[in-house]
C-alpha cells in the first residue's frame, strides 16, 4: 500500500525554476529559515515581554525599603524592555519577509486573483493606519489561497469578488 501524498509538501521537482506559462519570474522557493525566524521572533518577543510585565506586578513598593528584591526586579525589566525591543525589531522585519515570500510561492504555483501583490503583503507593515488592517487582510487571503484542496481560483469565493466590485 503506498502512502497518501502529502498536499501541504512542497514541489521538489520546480525549487528555484518558474513555475507555469506567464508567470516568468515567479518561482517556488521553500519558506524554511523564514519560517523559523519569524517564529521565534514573534513567541520570543510575546514571552519576553509577559516576563517583563509580571517583573513589573511583582516590583515592590518604592517606600517598603526592599532594595535588593528591586534591583534585581529593575534589573529583569530593564533586560526584558532591551530584549522586547530587539525582537520587535526582528518581527518586523521577518513577518513582512515571510509573508512576501508566501506570496511569491503561491504565485510561482499557478495561483491567480490575489489582490495583495507580494510587495503589497510585506508592504502594508509600513504605511500609517492601514497596519492596523491591511496586514491581517493580506494574511486571510494567504491562509485561503494556500488551501491545496482549493480548485484555481475557486478560493476566492463569488460573494468576495461581488462586494469588491
Amino acid at each position: 500500500m503506498t502512502p497518501a501524498p502529502n498536499p501541504y509538501a512542497a514541489p521538489a521537482a520546480r525549487f528555484g525554476q518558474p513555475v507555469g506559462p506567464g508567470l516568468e519570474g515567479q518561482s517556488y522557493v521553500p519558506l524554511q529559515w523564514r519560517t523559523v525566524v519569524a517564529t521565534i521572533s514573534v513567541c520570543g518577543m510575546t514571552l519576553v515581554d509577559a516576563t517583563m510585565r509580571t517583573a513589573q506586578l511583582t516590583r515592590g513598593d518604592e517606600s517598603s525599603g526592599a532594595g535588593a528584591a528591586d534591583l534585581v526586579s529593575t534589573v529583569l525589566i530593564g533586560l526584558s524592555g532591551l530584549g522586547v525591543i530587539v525582537l520587535s525589531m526582528c518581527s518586523w522585519v521577518f513577518v513582512p519577509v515571510w509573508m512576501h515570500r508566501a506570496s511569491s510561492n503561491l504565485r510561482g504555483l499557478g495561483r491567480y486573483g490575489m489582490e495583495f501583490t507580494p510587495a503589497g503583503c510585506a508592504g502594508w507593515f509600513f504605511v500609517p493606519i492601514a497596519n492596523i488592517w491591511k496586514p491581517a487582510q493580506a494574511m486571510s487571503e494567504l491562509w485561503k489561497a494556500s488551501d491545496p484542496q482549493a480548485d484555481q481560483g475557486a478560493w476566492y469565493s463569488s460573494a468576495e469578488m461581488t462586494a469588491r466590485r
